[in-house]
């Protein structure tokens, strides 16, 4: 939990600024106190009107100068709390983001919106908030506390001897709260996760006329989030309940001492009535000091989990920078495993050379796009090398290797933003290149027949949009970086053979561009285009070569595009 207050002392000179006006803010609260004592003790002054009077101007202009300091306290408050989160909202999510792909397939989707929408505002209000008061309610404590020694030394040894009771309670109920607050973090992921899918499934949900089934289970979570929240609060009502019996116990001994001490006459019934009010000035904190370091101590799970994103591997450790690219890529007895079992890469040898044109064939499951993952370094767990010109892969800056490496994959993420920004991904591209890269996707007739052009918006994750033209965009968007060495997965999936055909042709024809296609389409005339065709099994490299001489030799590929042939010819029958 330490590592979590460097964001208040971030700002410290603002964190300085408000623990002066806490300091006022007690020291005004303590002599607030004073004035019903004082009215008591003039009971006995023969000048009694002028004097009331004097004390009630007095009074009058201390309670607004404490009114005051204290809204000029909360206001600074809530200008350190708001730098406080929006440093740690953002160092959280730039651990997210800096994740490698590995580590942030560990977990879900949901598990880290569910840190970034729940866990952080939970800690915002349970943590950061309750740190700051903390810091008030021990000034005010400390000094009521060295008051009370200025009136009488009994009663303050009284005041501080039954104010330890009280310091006690968290010890006790410490272990079952953070149990129950982790509880609720696991229980709101699930909850949130629930309503995800369902947003999602929409149309398989009405499809398949599961209504009600998705109704009780969300029913279910819901209630099961609600039944947890609910044990926190009555945990916390027992809590409370306790200090404030300890507390007000505290005030009675503290009022009958006083009494006693008054009825000897060793102090007055004005100093009574003071010693009661600065009681409660130590009561009060104490109490609340209590329950803010049981809440405080609750969030420890949920502190540890985000600590813990940042035990992963953190993607660039690359150290060289590389600007072009100028030979070969090669694969040198590669083998990788997802699981550590079965390996998708099995002892693979490749050569890559710049300016050709390299079609991956295989049927699925057969390591077709683990190469292209393995090449961007979204994975670095391998045994073998891959290197560029040379170079290991690991050892070049993951930004200079996306300048060289472009992929268009089949499942298309689309921000919810405008076509043109989901093509230039915020990049300041000329209007030209923008165009170009819109012509060789083939979006030009679709976008010139929409109302606002490239400035219309897509929808969440391009809702508006048929999968072709997110498919579209997403070629564009690579189209448009220029960079050496281009990269499909299986990226004309989802369009129709006409525009398939002509895309994948307008990329073979890009001269200076080295492709790399990870294709089920076997297109006699497109596969003609390739210099060489790697035919995958099993995770091997089993043929390669241009298309004639993979069909001169009858082997794998020979089988695989018989049995493509066949399908196209069904589909035709039908």
């Amino acid at each position: 939990m330490c590592g979590m207050v460097k964001y208040i002392f971030r700002r410290k000179f603002l964190y300085m600024f408000l623990i002066i006006v806490m300091l006022l803010s007690s020291l005004l609260s303590v002599r607030v106190a004073f004035i019903a004592g004082n009215i008591i003790d003039l009971l006995s002054d023969n000048n009694f009107t002028n004097s009331l009077f004097n004390i009630l101007v007095k009074s009058f202009l201390i309670l607004i100068l404490w009114v005051g300091v204290n809204f000029i306290g909360n206001v600074i408050k809530a200008k350190l709390l708001k730098g406080i989160m929006l440093d740690f909202k953002a160092d959280v999510f730039t651990k997210i983001s800096n994740l490698s792909i590995t580590e942030f397939q560990n977990n879900t989707s949901t598990y880290y919106v569910s840190i970034i929408n729940n866990d952080i505002n939970t800690l915002e209000e349970n943590y950061f908030n309750h740190i700051l008061s903390i810091v008030s309610e021990i000034l005010l404590l400390f000094i009521s506390i060295i008051t009370l020694f200025t009136i009488n030394i009994y009663i303050a040894l009284i005041a501080i001897a039954t104010s330890i009771i009280p310091l006690l309670i968290p010890k006790l109920t410490n272990k079952k709260l953070s149990l129950l607050r982790s509880e609720f973090s696991k229980d709101t992921k699930s909850f949130i996760s629930m309503v995800k899918e369902t947003i999602l499934g929409i149309e398989t949900i009405k499809s398949y006329n599961i209504n009600k089934q998705i109704s009780d289970i969300y029913i279910n979570k819901n209630e099961q989030m609600k039944e947890t929240e609910q044990e926190i609060s009555v945990l916390e009502g027992i809590i409370q309940a306790i200090s404030i019996l300890a507390g007000f116990s505290m005030y009675c001994i503290v009022l009958t001492l006083g009494i006693y001490l008054a009825y000897k006459k060793i102090i007055t019934v004005g100093t009574v009535i003071v010693a009661s009010q600065l009681t409660n000035n130590i009561k009060n904190p104490i109490i609340n000091i209590i329950l803010r370091i049981n809440t405080i101590k609750s969030t420890k799970p949920i502190i540890e989990k985000i600590d813990n994103i940042s035990t992963g591997e953190v993607e660039d450790k690359g150290k060289i920078s590389k600007e072009y690219f100028e030979d070969k890529i090669t694969f040198s007895e590669l083998s990788f495993s997802y699981d550590g079992k079965k390996n998708a890469i099995e002892d693979m040898n490749l050569e890559i050379q710049k300016g050709k044109k390299y079609a991956i064939v295989g049927q699925t499951g057969s390591g077709k796009s683990t190469i292209l993952k393995l090449l961007l370094n979204y994975f670095s767990e391998y045994s073998g090398e891959i290197k560029i010109d040379g170079i290991n892969i690991k050892d070049i800056k993951l930004e200079s290797l996306y300048k060289l490496i472009s992929i268009i994959q089949q499942n298309v993420f689309l921000f919810e933003d405008t076509i043109k920004e989901n093509i230039t991904l915020y990049q300041p591209y000329k209007e030209n290149e923008i165009n170009k890269a819109i012509y060789l996707s083939g979006l030009e007739e679709m976008v010139n027949s929409l109302e606002n052009n490239v400035n219309t918006y897509v929808g969440e994750a391009g809702n508006k949009l048929s999968g072709g033209e997110k498919q579209r965009i997403s070629i564009a968007r690579a189209l448009i970086k220029k960079t050496p060495i281009l990269l499909l997965d299986e990226a004309t999936g989802s369009l129709d053979n006409k525009t398939a055909y002509n895309i994948e042709s307008s990329l073979l024809e890009l001269e200076d561009e080295t492709l790399i296609v990870v294709t089920h389409r076997l297109n006699d005339e497109l596969l003609k285009k390739y210099d060489n065709i790697i035919v995958m099994k099993n995770g091997s490299i089993v043929e390669q070569g241009n298309l004639q001489e993979l069909m001169d030799n009858k082997k794998y590929f020979y089988s695989l595009y018989l049995i493509e042939m066949k399908k196209v010819a069904d589909k035709a029958e039908v």
